[in-house]
C-alpha cells in the first residue's frame, strides 16, 4: 500500500492571470526567483494557495522534500489553514516521516473538523500504515458526508477495514455493495465482494461479481482466477475449471493461488 500518489488539485478561479503566468514559469523552468514569483500586491491567501499547488506538483513528480520546502513556507504565511496542514501530511509521508505526517493530519482536522477531503485522505494514510482500526473511525465520518464527492472510494475502504478489524460479514458487505451502487468502475470492491460471498456460500451472487470484474479487468487476476476455479466447481462445470486452471498457470505460475490450486488437486488424489 505504499504505492506513489497522485495529487489533485485545481486553481481558484479567483487566481488572476499574472499571478498564474508567474506560476507555471517557476514549476515548468524553475528559474523564477522569490521575490518576482510574489510581488507585495499579491494577497497571503493567493501566496499559500500558490506554494501548495507548487507543492503537489513537487509530490507529482516525487520530490516530496521540495514540496515540504514550499509548503512549510504557506504554513509560515497562514499556520492555521487546514488545507496546508493536510498537503503537508500527504508530503511527509511520502518522505517516510510517518509520525509528522499524523502530526499535520491531526492539526488539520483541529482547525476544521468538518474538512471531508482531508479526513478521507487521513483516512488513506491510516490505511497504508495498516492502522486499520483507526481508520474505519475516520472513514465512517467521511461516508456520513453525503454531499462528499469521492463516497465511493471511502466506502470501498471502509469495507476492507471492516475485513480486516474482524467486523461481520454483513457489514462489509454493505460498505462494498454501497461503493459499487456509487462507482461501477470499482473492480477491487467487487472481487472483494465475491470473496465474502462465496465464502458464504452465496455462489450464484459470487459469479455474478466475478464475472462482472473480469469483463472489466483483463487479464483477470491470480485471485480473481483460483475463485473462478473454487465456483466452476460448485457448479460442476469442467470446462471452466480448465479453463480458469490453465490461465492461473500460464500468467501466475509462481503466485499462491496457484500453489494453493496444486496443493488442493494433490489433496483431492490421496
Amino acid at each position: 500500500m505504499q504505492s506513489r500518489q497522485k495529487y489533485h488539485a485545481s486553481f481558484p478561479s479567483s487566481f488572476r492571470l499574472a499571478v498564474i503566468t508567474l506560476l507555471v514559469a517557476f514549476v515548468t523552468a524553475c528559474v523564477t526567483s522569490e521575490p518576482k514569483l510574489f510581488q507585495d500586491n499579491v494577497s497571503k491567501d493567493k501566496e499559500v494557495e500558490a506554494r501548495v499547488q507548487i507543492g503537489l506538483t513537487y509530490l507529482n513528480k516525487g520530490e516530496p522534500e521540495k514540496a515540504i520546502m514550499q509548503l512549510k513556507r504557506a504554513l509560515d504565511v497562514n499556520p492555521d489553514s487546514a488545507r496546508v496542514n493536510e498537503v503537508l501530511a500527504l508530503a511527509f509521508e511520502n518522505a517516510q516521516e510517518y509520525d509528522v505526517a499524523k502530526d499535520h493530519f491531526k492539526r488539520m482536522l483541529s482547525l476544521d473538523s468538518s474538512y471531508t477531503r482531508g479526513r478521507a485522505n487521513y483516512g488513506y494514510y491510516l490505511m497504508r500504515r495498516q492502522d486499520f482500526k483507526e481508520a474505519y473511525k475516520q472513514l465512517n465520518l467521511v461516508i456520513a458526508d453525503i454531499y462528499y464527492s469521492r463516497r465511493a472510494a471511502a466506502f470501498q475502504q471502509l469495507g476492507y477495514a471492516a475485513a480486516k478489524i474482524g467486523k461481520k460479514d454483513d457489514e462489509v458487505e454493505y460498505f462494498y455493495t454501497r461503493a459499487l451502487g456509487l462507482d461501477e468502475s470499482l473492480t477491487s470492491a467487487m472481487i472483494d465482494l465475491a470473496q465474502i460471498l462465496y465464502k458464504n456460500e452465496v455462489y450464484a451472487k459470487s459469479q455474478i461479481y466475478l464475472d462482472r470484474y473480469r469483463e472489466k479487468v483483463r487479464p483477470s487476476s491470480a485471485e480473481a482466477l483460483l475463485l473462478g476455479i473454487k465456483l466452476a466447481r460448485v457448479f460442476e462445470d469442467k470446462h471452466d475449471e480448465a479453463s480458469y486452471a490453465l490461465a492461473l498457470r500460464n500468467l501466475y505460475p509462481r503466485s499462491k493461488e496457484y500453489l494453493e490450486y496444486i496443493k488442493d488437486i494433490r489433496d483431492a488424489d490421496d
